[in-house]
């Protein structure tokens, strides 16, 4: 959401290349993040002396996603579709607008 703003801003005021610089810097930052939250969970693992056990019920396995229905298949294609299509073209249609049309700010 964030890149959404920040990036669109940065291509008009400065070039494309800082704007795909900050998008590689979230990528990057939310990347050490994750890597921080590893680090923290393997810590307390070993303070606690004591790691989850999952049973074989617990666990995932690639043969369940065959279990799902039609029904969820198809909200799944749904969603795939909104967020593929039509999100960024709503974040790009005021200033398609507004180049097509000379529509003010």
């Amino acid at each position: 959401m964030v890149a959404g703003v920040v990036e669109p801003y940065m291509a008009e005021n400065f070039t494309i290349g800082a704007a795909l610089w900050i998008g590689f810097a979230f990528c990057a930052f939310s990347w050490f993040c994750g890597l921080g939250i590893v680090i923290c969970e393997l810590y307390a693992d070993s303070v606690d002396g004591e790691k989850a056990k999952l049973s074989d019920d617990d666990k995932f396995k690639c043969r369940q996603l065959t279990e799902f229905t039609l029904p969820f298949w198809l909200i799944v294609a749904s969603c795939v579709t909104v967020y593929c299509s039509i999100f960024p073209y709503s974040w790009n249609t005021s200033l398609m607008l507004r180049n097509e049309f000379n529509v003010p700010k």
